[in-house]
């Protein structure tokens, strides 16, 4: 698609020693757009955001990235275009939390790689977006999980990406900074930003993304806004449960567990 700032295109991966198979499977991405990867743990999520990062190389298909072929393409040009934030981000030094942040801006760096005033203007905005300012002078091993997340974020957003590729972001937030989080990524795809995130969470994915990938056993099963994708019986194929769709005030549809039918006499059991 011309207008796809990201495209996936029949991509097969298959890990070593494994029967387990991605693909093949393609999407695209375009700017504006919050896209949520759903599904089941073991359908593919991760590995499929991991091959669209460029961490993983497909054993056929290619991503394209801005019309180009990823592969064609050296980490610190891509790094330019897109921001990938995995789910558990390892460090092993103690650094501050401004340090980790200005890393994001190693694409842009040139010279001796001194920062420049326009760097730190990046920085400290990153960090207010984050809501994160607040404690840039402590180190990471003084910060909660979530709060290390918010930072990890903000070194992403430091790179200044036009697409961010976000492995279940908010897996370690409250319900305030996961709220906060999504209107966030709202408020980059307004600006131009083309997002795709993993999340287990299929409500926030009603509310705050503008179009639903749902794998199943590393294929794609549906792909569609909120009313396309949640409904009743496609989720109970892909996740084998007992869920039930309901509406909220503003019509949406929210996912909640099926209550159990209850013997003669009892209570409804949830």
């Amino acid at each position: 698609m011309n207008d796809a700032l990201l495209h996936v295109e029949e991509a097969v991966f298959r890990y070593a020693g494994s029967d387990w198979v991605l693909g093949p499977v393609s999407f695209s991405l375009r700017p504006g757009e919050v896209l949520a990867i759903l599904g089941p743990n073991g359908s593919g999520k991760s590995t499929l955001l991991r091959t669209a990062a460029g961490v993983l190389t497909p054993q056929s298909g290619r991503v394209r990235l801005d019309g180009r072929d990823m592969a064609d393409m050296d980490r610190r040009e891509v790094a330019r275009t897109l921001g990938y934030l995995p789910q558990n981000v390892p460090y092993a030094f103690d650094y501050a939390v401004e340090e980790v942040v200005a890393m994001g801006r190693f694409p842009h760096l040139r010279g001796l790689g001194f920062l420049t005033s326009d760097d730190e203007r990046v920085i400290a905005e990153s960090l207010r977006k984050t809501e994160a300012l607040s404690f840039r002078g402590r180190t990471l091993s003084r910060l909660s999980g979530g709060e290390r997340q918010r930072v990890f974020l903000a070194s992403v957003l430091a790179q200044e990406p036009r697409l961010l590729l976000l492995d279940e972001p908010t897996a370690s937030l409250d319900i305030h900074h996961q709220a906060q989080f999504f209107r966030l990524l709202r408020r980059l795809a307004a600006g131009g930003i083309a997002v795709a995130v993993v999340t287990h969470d299929l409500n926030i994915a009603s509310f705050y993304c503008t179009r639903l990938l749902l794998m199943r056993q590393g294929t794609r099963a549906v792909e569609g806004d909120a009313e396309a994708v949640l409904r009743q019986e496609t989720l109970r194929a892909a996740y084998g449960e007992a869920l039930t769709v309901q509406r909220d005030a503003a019509g949406r549809p929210i996912v909640l567990p099926a209550a159990e039918l209850p013997a003669s006499g009892e209570a409804p059991r949830p």
